[in-house]
């Protein structure tokens, strides 16, 4: 659906270019770059004019999946197998293949194959899944495109060439209890930051210092660590935020963010929509709120923790 910003009316829509439309469901997901549209439906990665929806280009997947990310005239792609098609000691089903297109034309750049790994069949519901499907993410800043599969961010390339700069396993489930399911890094301008709190460099993949270990040694509770230019939010029982300016760790008592983040750092406001519903964690303050900056508070929040410093 394409909507009109201010008034929130439809404008039109967009479909899928009928001459590949191979799935009832359409698109599957999408971004905007400038004035395109880029998305996957089916097996395909699809650019399409973001007004009309006339078809620019489309790079078929050899495999059974595709995941993409978008830079600022580039176009990455991974095509991978499902884990049920891949077998142990097969190599050619134990890897994936990740493209650089041109953002204009959909053509090739460079290519390189990546490993992904068989793994043990994901665990069904009510269990969280464990699994990533094969993902990627770019930073602009750096040149850094991160690869991440299963469990764990795996390896980073330079944009331009396609040269591994590194390769490692930083886990994306860490703690690895049953109620964070498996999610992909926070991506800064010159680092990665885990869950769990790990800083690893983007350029050269070595580990900077940890920015949080949690109360108890770990963070407790559900849902993923989101992350902005200026704070991360990650639930540490309570509902929590990192200052990347000051280095402080703020925690707001009484309040539990949802089992997913519902705390929401983004131009200039800390949001939090109620998301505390259908749980029985017993925390006394439900409610939805919206939160700015006040460094002249910066030590409200005592408690044996650190207080957020202004820069």
């Amino acid at each position: 659906l394409r909507l009109d910003p201010a008034k929130g009316e439809l404008l039109g829509t967009i479909a899928v270019p009928a001459s590949l439309d191979k799935t009832p469901g359409g698109w599957e997901e999408i971004r905007v770059a400038g004035d395109a549209l880029i998305g996957v439906a089916d097996k395909q990665l699809v650019c399409v004019d973001r007004t009309s929806g006339r078809l620019r280009w489309h790079f078929d997947a050899e495999r059974d999946g595709i995941s993409f990310a978008v830079g600022k005239d580039t176009v990455y792609c991974v095509d991978y197998w499902q884990p049920r098609h891949r077998r142990r000691g097969d190599a050619k089903s134990e890897e994936g293949t990740i493209s650089s297109l041109d953002a204009g034309s959909g053509k090739v750049v460079w290519q390189t194959t990546a490993a992904t790994p068989a793994v043990a069949e994901p665990p069904k519901p009510p269990d969280l899944p464990s699994l990533v499907s094969p993902q990627l993410a770019w930073c602009e800043a750096s040149g850094v495109l991160l690869f991440t599969r299963n469990d764990s961010t795996a390896a980073a390339y330079q944009g331009a060439t396609g040269k591994q700069l590194w390769a490692q396993e930083l886990s994306c489930k860490d703690p690895p209890n049953s109620y964070t399911s498996a999610s992909p890094p926070i991506v800064l301008s010159d680092c990665l930051v885990t869950h769990a709190g790990e800083v690893v460099d983007l350029v050269t993949g070595e580990r900077r210092a940890r920015m949080w270990k949690g109360m108890n040694s770990q963070l407790r509770g559900c849902g993923r660590a989101l992350g902005s230019p200026c704070l991360i939010t990650v639930r540490d029982a309570h509902l929590s935020c990192y200052d990347l300016a000051g280095g402080g760790h703020l925690y707001f008592r009484g309040i539990r963010s949802g089992c997913t983040n519902n705390l929401i750092p983004a131009g200039g406001i800390l949001s939090a929509p109620h998301a505390m519903r259908h749980c029985t964690c017993n925390y006394a303050v439900a409610t939805s709120l919206a939160l700015v900056n006040m460094p002249e508070a910066s030590n409200w929040d005592t408690g044996g923790h650190d207080p957020i410093v202004p820069p």
